[in-house]
Formats: structure tokens, C-alpha cells, sequence
């Protein structure tokens, strides 16, 4: 193990941890490299991407020979210490001009993708039966201030006839589990009193704390996505996105659009949701209210012919259009090398970037 991965200041201090333990991290390998010269390629979070680099050249003596590494984010984080990677990929559209005056304006960047782009629609469809509605807004999110789920409880103590149901998680990270915890309560404190907020808690959820996806990656929750779209995404009117900080191109809301279920989208965001949305047509756009909630959620009810929220984000997401974008990323930058990538042995990236060591150990 390199010396340098033994620092408390690498910029993820769980990323040894998780390796000598066989956790799971967040690397995905999108291809290997072929017996022909082809190029393997791997995706990883921006937050263990210098010390995964580092790790990999102390014990692959021809790494970049071989692989390219590309930088992901999954928040509205501006990657501008990722200096050891082969080209960033950030939504964050406003950090840009930060980005190019930082250590890693070195570096290659895109704007055009996020994590939650790669939602299945295969997976994620209309429900194909009239089923009854158990909420008018559904907001699935973790607990922690930024979600900014008291807006929720506000809104539906003024419109009474909004039914709305939160599913939330706990913070899986140790430092702001307390916070998380906090959260929660008072939340699900207030909203015990309203009799038109239903709280659905990922921990009192019978099931597994994590599941396997077939390509190998791992998702923290005890619902599988199929579960997620038939308990919670079928039944409900509409969707919401509340948070202004701390999100990328939110999962859940794409996963909704996919289902044909419109979001209501609160301003301002900072990780690609406003950019990538359609006011109108995928999402109504609101004040960061419980009176804008409202009156989006109102506005949606009454002009529902108007959207199409499903046709609208596979013209510009979904699994197959994403990885397509990402392939010619990946491509583009090996020719301008000299190089082209082992694109025949690509692996259909779904978003979901952690994988357990029986997929990151596969890079040698």
C-alpha cells in the first residue's frame, strides 16, 4: 500500500479502509484494455479519484498505459483538485470559470452528463394499469438539512388537500450521521401531527441495508429499484426536487420522469437540474416555498395534457443515450492520444458508481 494512501490528508480518508476490507468504493470499469492496444477506461468518484490513481500507478507499473481515468461527481461539487485523471465530468455548470482557474484546469472537463442521466427506462416505465394514487407529491430523499424536507411539512399544513409522502434515508457517512439522525426526528415529529403527510423510513423498511444490481454495482437502501417504482413511483401524482445545495441531476427525479411523472423543481440549484429540466414539459419550476410548491403542484394538476415528462428527458437521458455520450467522451479523448479504447467490451454504466472488489479488482 503506498505511503501516500496512508495520509490522513488524501482527500477520502475511508478509500483504504474500504480497499484492505473489500467495501465497496466508488469505481466502476467501463472496459478493459484489449491484447490489441485498446485502451480500458474507468469511472470514479471525484472524491477517491486522486488517491485511486495513485493507488493503481504504485501497483500497475504500466497504468496509463492502459487505462484512461474518468472523474465523476455526484454532487454540485466543482472537481477542482482532481488533477490526476484523464478528463472531469461535473453538472455544476456556474463552477465552471472556477474550475479553469484551479489546479485541475489541467485537466480535460465535460458538462454534458450527470450520474442520474443513466436511469433504465427500461426499468423505470409508465405503470401500465390504472392503479390507485396514495400521494399528490412524493419526495424521496436523505435525511439531512439540505433536502430541505420541512418545506414538505409547511406545505402541507397550508394545503391541506395535498397528499404528500416522504420516503427518506439515514446518512451513511459516519460524521454527519448525528445530523441526519436530528433531522429525522424532528421531522417525522411535525409531521405525526398533519394527517396529509404519510413518512415512509428506509430503517423500519424490512429488507437488506444494501442490494446487488446485475452489472455489479451496489445501492445502499433495502428497496430494489423495481421496488422503488411500483411502492412509491407508480402511485404517486407528481415528484418533487427540494434541494439547492449538495445534488448533481437528481436520481430520483430522473427515475420519475422515466415512469411519465412530472417533478415540481424548486429554485435556484446549483448541480444541473435547472439546465437539464424542461419548465413545462418534464418539471414546473418554482420559488423554494411551500406557496410555490403549491401552486407548481396546482399548475401541474390542471395543464397535465401539457407534459411529457417521460418522451421529453429520453431526448436527452436515459441509459443507452447516456453511455453513448460517455463512449464518444471516452474515444474522443484516446484519439486525440493516438489511442482508441476497447469500446466492443464496454459495460452499460446505470449510475450507480460503487462496486464491490469482484468489479474494481478486475483493474490490472
Amino acid at each position: 500500500m503506498s505511503e501516500a494512501l496512508r495520509s490522513p490528508d488524501h482527500a477520502f480518508s475511508r478509500f483504504t479502509q474500504n480497499f484492505e476490507q473489500g467495501q465497496a468504493l466508488p469505481i466502476f470499469p467501463l472496459c478493459e484494455p484489449d491484447e490489441n492496444g485498446g485502451l480500458g477506461a474507468i469511472l470514479v468518484g471525484d472524491y477517491v479519484a486522486n488517491d485511486a490513481v495513485s493507488f493503481f500507478e504504485a501497483h500497475i507499473s504500466d497504468f496509463h498505459d492502459k487505462w484512461l481515468v474518468v472523474s465523476t461527481t455526484q454532487s454540485d461539487t466543482v472537481p477542482t483538485t482532481v488533477t490526476k485523471t484523464d478528463l472531469n465530468i461535473f453538472s455544476n455548470k456556474s463552477g465552471e470559470a472556477q474550475y479553469q482557474l484551479s489546479p485541475a484546469s489541467k485537466v480535460p472537463y465535460s458538462l454534458d452528463l450527470a450520474d442520474g442521466l443513466f436511469v433504465d427506462p427500461a426499468i423505470f416505465q409508465p405503470p401500465q394499469d390504472d392503479i390507485p394514487m396514495q400521494s399528490d407529491i412524493l419526495y424521496a430523499a436523505k435525511w439531512y438539512p439540505t433536502k430541505r424536507t420541512e418545506l414538505l411539512i409547511e406545505t402541507a399544513a397550508l394545503y391541506p388537500d395535498i397528499q404528500i409522502l416522504i420516503y427518506g434515508w439515514l446518512m451513511a457517512s459516519e460524521r454527519k450521521r448525528q445530523t441526519s439522525l436530528s433531522y429525522r426526528d424532528e421531522v417525522m415529529a411535525k409531521a405525526a401531527l398533519l394527517s396529509n403527510v404519510m413518512i415512509m423510513n428506509a430503517e423500519d423498511v424490512s429488507g437488506d441495508p444494501d442490494h446487488i444490481n446485475p452489472d455489479g454495482s451496489t445501492v445502499l437502501g433495502p428497496l430494489t429499484k423495481e421496488q422503488m417504482r411500483d411502492q412509491l413511483y407508480h402511485p404517486a401524482r407528481t415528484g418533487i426536487y427540494l434541494s439547492e445545495e449538495t445534488e448533481a441531476v437528481n436520481r430520483f427525479a430522473t427515475e420519475m420522469l422515466a415512469c411519465n411523472k412530472p417533478m415540481i423543481v424548486a429554485l435556484p440549484t446549483h448541480g444541473g437540474m435547472e439546465r437539464f429540466m424542461v419548465d413545462g414539459v418534464t418539471s414546473r419550476f418554482c420559488d423554494r416555498t411551500p406557496e410555490g410548491i403549491a401552486d407548481a403542484y396546482y399548475d401541474i394538476r390542471s395543464n397535465e395534457e401539457s407534459y411529457r415528462p417521460r418522451e421529453a428527458f429520453l431526448e436527452f437521458g436515459g441509459r443507452e443515450e447516456a453511455n453513448k455520450t460517455l463512449r464518444a467522451l471516452v474515444t474522443s479523448l484516446a484519439e486525440d492520444r493516438g489511442k482508441r479504447v476497447n469500446t466492443d467490451g464496454w459495460h452499460t454504466y446505470g449510475g450507480d458508481l460503487w462496486t464491490m472488489p469482484e468489479c474494481y479488482n478486475t483493474i490490472r
